[in-house]
């Protein structure tokens, strides 16, 4: 849980956690909307509020669960960047493409220029 300066004290769920939650829910039989234990706020400072639902299916999970769901969520992350950039970039092979998804997963700490050298 991670605080923001704006809400008043009020604790908000990791990001992370989030986007974990929906893909449990979906594989658990569908995803359906969760009923938040604390308003809604509209603003980029907050995706969703995490169900106390949800939260129990975390808290019961083992670490190596969470690293699998983690490491899962990744690698969809990475095959959607690259059917991005390819969509993007026809011009581009394989090795502009992987060099420019990692150096974006990243957030720039690979590679310091973009595969097209600019």
């Amino acid at each position: 849980m991670y605080r923001t300066p704006d809400t008043g004290g009020l604790r908000f769920p990791c990001p992370s956690r989030l986007l974990a939650s929906r893909i449990l829910s979906a594989a658990q039989g569908g995803y359906t909307e969760p009923k938040a234990s604390i308003p809604v706020r509209l603003d980029r400072g907050q995706i969703e509020v995490l169900s106390d639902e949800m939260a129990d299916v975390f808290r019961r999970k083992t670490g190596a669960a969470r690293l699998q769901i983690a490491s899962r969520m990744f690698a969809s992350a990475r095959r959607m960047l690259l059917s991005h950039l390819s969509a993007q970039h026809p011009d581009w092979d394989q090795q502009q493409l992987n060099a420019e998804a990692a150096r974006r997963l990243s957030h720039g700490a690979v590679g310091t220029t973009s595969p097209t050298g600019r």
